[in-house]
């Protein structure tokens, strides 16, 4: 079964770029092709930014650099490696997510304004969140309604707010 794909696999793409190598298979790919290589990059790039006091390059490399995920990330894949990965590149995307830094005593940089953005956006009563936050914490038993696409101001693009039953 695994020759068959790898056989159609072969004839998508351009030679030579799969091999056969013991154990199994080698694909050879340009880092510039791997969304974990771009995302990695933007990051750093953002993290860059906001040492020099750029927080508006930032918010856009992190922008671009989450927009690369589709949640979750290795979900088709049931084996322990890919739990494995799995897991290693939701801890990725929750620091890319939480980019934070603390000054002076107190905290700012992308997560904290965005959060503060989602809070302003509730009403009494209500434990608004992110799509991100919703994503993290599947599994758990809590339960979510979606309160639409909404644009936060500052923050580039629109976010999937979400209500938390706590």
């Amino acid at each position: 079964m695994v020759q068959i794909h790898m056989s159609q696999l072969r004839k998508a793409l351009p030679e030579p770029r799969l091999q056969t190598r013991a154990p199994g298979y080698l694909l050879e790919i340009a880092d510039d092709e791997l969304d974990l290589s771009r995302f990695e990059r933007s990051v750093a790039g953002a993290r860059q930014a906001l040492s020099q006091n750029n927080p508006r390059k930032a918010r856009e490399l992190l922008a671009s650099a989450l927009a690369l995920w589709r949640v979750p990330a290795l979900a088709e894949f049931a084996e322990p490696f890919g739990r494995h990965e799995a897991g290693r590149l939701a801890e990725l995307r929750l620091a890319a997510v939480g980019e934070v830094e603390q000054a002076d005593g107190g905290v700012r940089g992308l997560a904290v304004s965005i959060a503060g953005r989602i809070a302003a956006a509730a009403q009494a009563g209500e434990v608004p969140v992110s799509s991100t936050v919703k994503d993290i914490v599947a599994g758990l038993g809590i339960a979510f309604d979606e309160r639409g696409e909404h644009e936060l101001d500052g923050v580039p693009g629109t976010w999937s707010l979400f209500t938390a039953h706590i």
